[in-house]
């Protein structure tokens, strides 16, 4: 049995999970920890007293302590979910590490700046210890039909990307700056213009991949998340809505009226799937644990998650000029 505890007892930690909607799949770290069949929640620690005393309401009393230290030298963790503000990540994730934690489910961004990253990856490689980062959309269906269909070019050829975010580039499109490279497979950018007249933390910005591609960004201070990617090949456009809710495949056809003349037509069933954000927890959780077994790497990893950290940096430091 693996014992898991949480570190940050805020939304993503449990909070999610205590007043939500009638559904078969938990959408918080501890809610996923309670069901996960092997692994065991045995605490968690937060400085704020309300969520300590609500976190142990929640989860039938179990401890919850002010000091990481403490928890950690109680409760003895094989895992620890970190769940504190992302200007916290690197030190909580470094205490679990030097205290002997093998398994890290670290939220998003994995770290404040990219040295802090660099440091960390290097001490994870010296713990031998496994390191999950949650972009969990690495891991639903309509993402990864994506990622094959632009790599084995199955509409043409990707020539454009366009993400649009909000609210916030290091809150929420932060997943969208990952999917850039999980879904192309690049390996580097060339940032080519960032909005200096918009918000500081939700700025416009556009890039070139290596192999060409135009990447297109458009943030947005809304009253509502979106977060959406829209992918133009040679051979139509392949979109995934509304945070994974919906996609839509429109493939290019010659018109009837017009020979030589090229449409977009709409796939009645769209070769993406229909969508969806079930299960999106319980997938990370599983390649972290699967990984941590047989000494492979999770399909998000601190490794993985490099290219985004340092672009979120390059994108946030031209809008603030």
């Amino acid at each position: 049995m693996i014992r898991a505890a949480l570190l940050g007892l805020g939304n993503i930690a449990w909070k999610y999970d205590a007043n939500k909607p009638d559904n078969d799949f938990p959408l918080s770290q501890g809610g996923t920890l309670k069901r996960y069949p092997g692994v065991e929640l045995v605490g968690g620690c937060s400085p704020d007293a309300g969520d300590r005393q609500g976190f142990s309401n929640w989860s039938g009393g179990l401890p919850a302590f002010a000091i990481p230290e403490e928890m950690l030298e109680r409760l003895h963790p094989d895992m620890v979910g970190i769940c504190s503000p992302t200007l916290a990540h690197f030190e909580h994730a470094c205490l679990c590490l030097e205290a002997g934690v093998r398994l890290l489910w670290l939220e998003k961004p994995p770290t404040a700046n990219s040295d802090e990253l660099q440091q960390l990856i290097h001490l994870a490689e010296q713990r031998q210890a496994t390191v999950c980062v949650n972009y969990f959309r690495r891991y639903l269906p309509s993402y990864l039909h994506l990622r094959r269909m632009v790599q084995e070019q199955t509409m043409g050829a990707c020539q454009t990307l366009r993400i649009t975010y909000s609210p916030g580039l290091a809150r929420n499109g932060i997943h969208l700056l990952d999917q850039i490279f999980f879904v192309t497979g690049a390996q580097g950018y060339r940032l080519l213009w960032v909005e200096q007249d918009g918000s500081d933390d939700s700025p416009s910005f556009a890039l070139r991949l290596p192999e060409g591609q135009l990447v297109l960004g458009c943030g947005g201070t809304l009253p509502y998340h979106t977060n959406d990617i829209s992918i133009q090949c040679t051979g139509g456009i392949l979109s995934i809505l509304r945070g994974g809710k919906e996609t839509s495949v429109a493939e290019s056809r010659e018109n009837e009226l017009f020979p030589g003349f090229f449409d977009l037509h709409m796939q009645k069933n769209s070769a993406l799937g229909a969508g969806g954000v079930e299960g999106y927890m319980q997938n990370s959780l599983a390649d972290l644990l699967a990984c941590g077994a047989n000494g492979g790497q999770p399909q998000s990893s601190l490794y993985s998650a490099f290219l985004s950290q340092r672009l979120l940096e390059d994108i946030l430091k031209e809008a603030a000029i």
